[in-house]
């Protein structure tokens, strides 16, 4: 339970809490946005609240106004990381979360198109056994330099090496191989 010793009660708290989150923000004509003008941690304002410790200033507006969320995450409707507006706040899931911020393509890389190579980030060149987006081609590329494919070879999508043979290093043929296999 928090701790609420200088105050008569919880709501007393709340209200205090209310004021001092008010008398630290800037109004953004327009958006209806209540901007966070004090310290920020990833883009997000950062407040102590007491019982709660170092929080996000959204979340901290969130208890002033409605009491603990628990588990769950305040997510932002208007997709600014410095608004505490109590207007622009409702609660979700952390899955719902990262469902909004997907759709509004806010996720880091999300709105890439091709990799830094220029290989096409979509459909099968899409890695799937990673949790980040990546380029299969250049995966497969990667490996390839470790193998010691000279690199104009290594990250050609058009290469394609069957079981049983392997690159002859100096020619830059693709010849039967012998024993392991020991490419791509």
């Amino acid at each position: 339970m928090p701790k609420w010793i200088k105050y008569a009660c919880y709501e007393d708290y709340r209200k205090a809490l209310y004021k001092r989150l008010a008398d630290s923000i800037r109004f953004e004509i327009g958006t209806g946005c209540w901007l966070w003008n004090k310290a920020t941690n990833l883009g997000y304002g950062q407040t102590y609240v007491r019982g709660f410790g170092s929080i996000g200033a959204h979340r901290a507006m969130w208890i002033a106004k409605h009491g603990d969320p628990g588990k769950l995450d305040v997510l932002h409707n208007c997709n600014n990381k410095l608004c505490i507006s109590p207007l622009h706040l409702h609660l979700g899931t952390h899955k719902q979360n990262f469902k909004e911020a997907s759709d509004a393509k806010l996720l880091q890389g999300q709105w890439k198109t091709l990799c830094k190579r220029g290989h096409p980030l979509s459909g099968d060149n899409l890695t799937p056994w990673t949790q980040w987006r990546g380029c299969r081609v250049c995966a497969t590329g990667r490996y390839r330099l470790r193998l010691g494919w000279p690199e104009h070879l290594a990250f050609d999508s058009n290469i394609k090496v069957p079981a049983g043979y392997m690159l002859n290093r100096e020619t830059g043929e693709i010849v039967p191989g012998k024993g392991r296999r020991v490419s791509v």
